[in-house]
């Protein structure tokens, strides 16, 4: 991100601008990978606009939120810190499972939105 290699922040930062990004939250990165990245690539390769990523290219390229409560948690704190102020999640994608989608939208409502809330409160 911008703070870790020391570029400043975007002038008036991104807002209003709304990021989104593939989200799925477990409780450990590995967890995450072997319930996420078949249905990832899976919508990647029936998408016919999407990029055919595979999931080590998009977790490599940062533009998903693949990962522990930890892992999204320090990524939504380095976009705030880059100015993004709005984060949309797609959490329903490549044939996943209602539970699993439900699992992943209550640890991001749960745990890793009051660790960036404390984080990024004024």
């Amino acid at each position: 991100g911008r703070k870790e290699t020391n570029v400043p922040s975007m002038p008036g930062g991104l807002a209003p601008h709304i990021t989104t990004f593939h989200t799925y939250v477990a409780r450990t990165d590995k967890e995450a990978e072997a319930l996420v990245r078949e249905a990832f690539e899976l919508y990647c390769r029936t998408r016919l606009y999407a990029k055919p990523w595979t999931y080590e290219q998009i977790r490599a390229n940062g533009l998903a939120l693949f990962g522990s409560v930890e892992t999204i948690a320090e990524k939504l704190i380095a976009l705030h810190r880059m100015g993004v102020e709005h984060v949309a999640t797609l959490s329903n994608f490549g044939a996943l499972s209602a539970e699993r989608v439900e699992a992943s939208m209550r640890l991001m409502i749960d745990e890793v939105l009051p660790i960036v809330n404390r984080a990024t409160a004024p």
